[in-house]
């Protein structure tokens, strides 16, 4: 406690017989972790956030989960803009239902950092600009044309139905808005539950910020003194898992909330 009563007492920087001016200085090295993102990273894409104006009332906010604005996320993602991050870590977590043969959940996350002046707010859409995945899923036959998917669809590559019943992509259905959009009078009925073998963007919302709103002073050759932005990090987190929240009532909010009690 000794040192921070000292230093409680400093009046200025030139006070320097209680204050030790090397102990709290800072040294980000911020122009090594720019470098490392630029020449290590992968282009990214990062849409513009938009709450769903098409609510009840502007107090109240109330919401449909059948928005045909923003599909009951609450949000609408537009204008995306390529940047480029580094995704450090991610962590996987597959669950099964053995039972049912079919995969249930994907938890993953990614700690990502961006370039300098790359600024991002709570579920933001950040998508992978130049690698898709494999993903298999279940789907459920839904009110006219169009099917929506976990994931943002680009290519299909088997589809077959639980009568055994196999259906052909650009001649049965093709990808639209990511989801499934049937073409065909040779589709499955309303309820009818079929296997999807597809390739998907890998997408990401910016669930939790670790590091922002850090700032740096430097003097250049001119000895004029520049201000810089630090790099932003941020825990990234499936899209599909955490938009989906509003299927138990809970909301992209609720998703923060949990995050921010598991960290007290």
């Amino acid at each position: 406690m000794g040192k921070f009563q000292d230093i409680t007492r400093v009046k200025n920087l030139s006070d320097t017989d209680n204050f030790n001016v090397k102990m709290f200085t800072p040294d980000l090295k911020w122009r090594d972790i720019n470098t490392q993102v630029y020449s290590q990273g992968i282009s990214v894409d990062i849409y513009t956030l938009l709450k769903c104006p098409n609510i009840l009332s502007i107090d109240g906010g109330e919401h449909s989960i059948n928005c045909p604005v923003c599909n009951g996320i609450g949000y609408i993602d537009i204008d995306p803009v390529t940047t480029v991050a580094l995704f450090q870590s991610q962590k996987g977590d597959a669950r099964m239902n053995y039972s049912e043969m079919q995969q249930i959940a994907i938890v993953s996350d990614s700690l990502s950092t961006f370039l300098s002046g790359t600024n991002l707010i709570y579920f933001q859409k950040v998508v992978i600009s130049n690698f898709d995945r494999l993903y298999n899923q279940n789907v459920q036959r839904q009110e006219g044309d169009l099917d929506r998917l976990h994931y943002q669809a680009v290519r299909t590559n088997a589809c077959i139905d639980q009568n055994n019943q196999r259906y052909y992509e650009f001649v049965d259905y093709i990808v639209c808005d990511g989801g499934i959009k049937w073409i065909s009078q040779n589709r499955p009925a309303k309820g009818i539950i079929y296997s999807l073998n597809y390739n998907c963007v890998k997408s990401f919302r910016a669930l939790k910020a670790l590091h922002s709103s850090r700032y740096v002073t430097e003097k250049n050759k001119q000895a004029e003194i520049k201000e810089y932005e630090v790099n932003e990090q941020w825990l990234l987190r499936e899209s599909w898992l955490v938009e989906n929240q509003h299927e138990t009532n809970q909301g992209p909010e609720y998703v923060n909330k949990i995050m921010e009690k598991e960290n007290v």
